[in-house]
Order: C-alpha cells, then structure tokens, then sequence
C-alpha cells in the first residue's frame, strides 16, 4: 500500500525556506498545516496557502541575507540593487507622468487618437505612475513593510492597465515603458532594505537628480524640435527621438557597460555589482532604446531585430553573477 502523500506536499512548501529556518521551525509549521488540512479534510495545500508560505518564505530569506550582508563583502555587494531600482522606477514615472500624461493636457495637444482615458488624461499609464510615486512615498517615509507592499502593487500595476487598454480600447503607454517599470517595481518589492534615514535621503536626493536631468534634457530637445506639434508627443516614436530620451539611453549605455566591466574585474568578490548592472542598467537600455525610429544621432539606436540577441548578451553577465553568488554561499555553507 502507498504511503499517505499528504505530508510530502506540505513538505514542498517548506523547501521555500532557508535550511535553518526548517530546521527550526519546519516540524512545528508542518504540523500546524496537516492539522488544518485534516479539519478541513483536504489532502494538500491550498492556492492561498500556498501564496502566504511563498510571502513568508521570501521574508525569511530577505532577513537572513539582511543580517548575513553587515558582515560579508559579498552579500553587500547587492546593496544598491533595491535602492537602484527605487530611484529608475520613480525617475521613469515622474517624467512619464509629467511629460506623458500631464503636458499633453496642459498644453492641448493631443498625442493619440481613441477615446480619453482617464479625466482626459493621455493613456491608461497614469494610474501606473500613480502608484509609483505612492510607493516611493511610503518608502522615503520609512515604512518597509508597507513600501514592499506598494512597489509590488507598481509591478502589478503595468499589467493591469494593459488588460484595462485592451479590453475597453483605452490607448496606454508603450509596451518597454510598462515592462521597464514591471521589473523596477519587483526588484524594488524583494531587495528594498529596512533603510536607515541616511539611505532614504539618498535615495530620495537621487530621485531629484535624475528626474532634473531627465527633464532638462526632455526640454531641450522639445525646444530644439522644428515642430511644435510633436514635442509633446509620447507613444509614437517621438517620444524618444523628441523627449531625449535616447540621448539618456545613451548616458544608461555608459553606466551600465561601465558597471559591467567593473563586475566583471570583481564578481568573484562582489556578483552583486554585476547583477546590478544588468538588472538596473539593462532595463533602462531596452527602455531607452527599444523599437526607437530616433531622427539623428541615432548612434545609440537598437533595432527590435537587435532585441533577441541583445537580451542573450545581458543573460551572460547575469548568469555569471547569480553564479558566483550560489558557489560563493555554498562554500561559505560548507566550511561553516
């Protein structure tokens, strides 16, 4: 006769855990979970249970690599992985918000053709970057708990409205905006640390910056641009080629190969260095440059044929760095 497989798929949701953590607590939240099972006579995990063990697990993990990272060079080298995509996401969302959604009424010119959205707003990625800059919010105000929460609701956010568009019509943003945005906000959800005051006036600074940048460089350009009528443009190509934003996608190349070249110099001691760079810096090239029918320069253009073997060269790096991570914490796993 068959052994009982009850307690083997509880037992998978307790492989989510760190190694200490079920050796500690795995028996005794193993039992609570057959008991409620049992009473409710089922023979395995429900969808809900599931998604509060996977919750549970990563906060877990997150407190373990939080204390592990003040005193080892290599975990503090993914320090700046949640801080980086804080300040992307919310610089992204601020000019996208500003010169995306809000200009275009404000200046009366209409940038796309269909029904209104949202209070004559221009497309449906408003309540996107809504939700971003709540999240930031929360987060400069110290509340992590809740921030992770809202940067997860920001990575929802892009997929929401994009089923809202296409079920109602509703015009939205381009595809590389909200994907750019998808991955900050779930970067931002998992590696957003329990920062201290100091980081959150960092993090909070850099923001400034690089929306002030960004925005004088949008300016610019629209200034410069011969028509008028297309400065304010922000789902057609001019976006890109009109806001600037392919020089910006420029100075992103720089930093991101140059970040790139420093992990690799380093990624024996410090993967998270390269990790960065690809997770942060890669998506604001693909943001940056994806699809763009840019005017001139054009220097710094990727073709959407490009896209495919561009992703496989960033998968590289990245490969590399979560390599050395796992062999690096293996070994570290082994002596101790």
């Amino acid at each position: 006769m068959s052994a009982d497989p009850t307690p083997w798929r509880f037992r998978r949701l307790l492989a989510l855990y760190p190694a200490q953590w079920q050796a500690e607590n795995g028996d005794a939240m193993l039992g609570v979970m057959l008991d409620a099972a049992e009473a409710e006579g089922r023979t395995g995990p429900t969808a809900r249970e599931a998604l509060s063990t996977l919750g549970h697990a990563t906060t877990q993990w997150r407190s373990r690599l939080q204390a592990c990272r003040r005193d080892d060079a290599l975990l503090r080298s993914f320090a700046a992985l949640g801080p980086a995509a804080v300040v992307s996401g919310a610089v992204l969302a601020v000019l996208g918000l500003g010169f995306g959604e809000l200009a275009p009424v404000l200046t009366g010119t209409p940038t796309v053709w269909g029904p209104e959205p949202l209070l004559g707003l221009t497309t449906t990625a408003v309540l996107v970057h809504v939700v971003w800059l709540v999240a930031l919010g929360v987060a400069l105000a110290g509340r992590a708990r809740t921030a992770r929460r809202a940067f997860a609701a920001a990575a929802a956010a892009p997929a929401l409205v994009a089923v809202l568009s296409a079920l109602t019509g509703l015009p939205q943003a381009r595809v590389g905006l909200l994907g750019g945005l998808t991955v900050f906000g779930a970067v931002a959800a998992v590696a957003w640390p329990d920062a201290s005051r100091r980081l959150r006036v960092v993090v909070g600074a850099a923001v400034l910056a690089g929306t002030a940048t960004g925005a004088t460089q949008i300016l610019r350009t629209a200034a410069a641009s011969q028509s008028s009528g297309t400065a304010w443009e922000f789902t057609g190509h001019g976006f890109y080629s009109v806001f600037g934003l392919a020089s910006l996608g420029g100075l992103a190349t720089v930093a991101t190969c140059a970040a790139l070249g420093l992990g690799l110099v380093t990624v024996w001691n410090r993967p998270g260095i390269l990790t960065t760079a690809v997770v942060v810096g890669g998506t604001w090239i693909v943001v940056t440059h994806a699809g763009i029918a840019a005017r001139e320069p054009g220097a710094w253009m990727l073709r959407p044929s490009d896209l495919l073997p561009f992703a496989a060269l960033l998968a590289i790096p990245l490969s590399l760095g979560l390599l050395m991570t796992a062999v690096r914490l293996r070994s570290r796993t082994v002596r101790a």
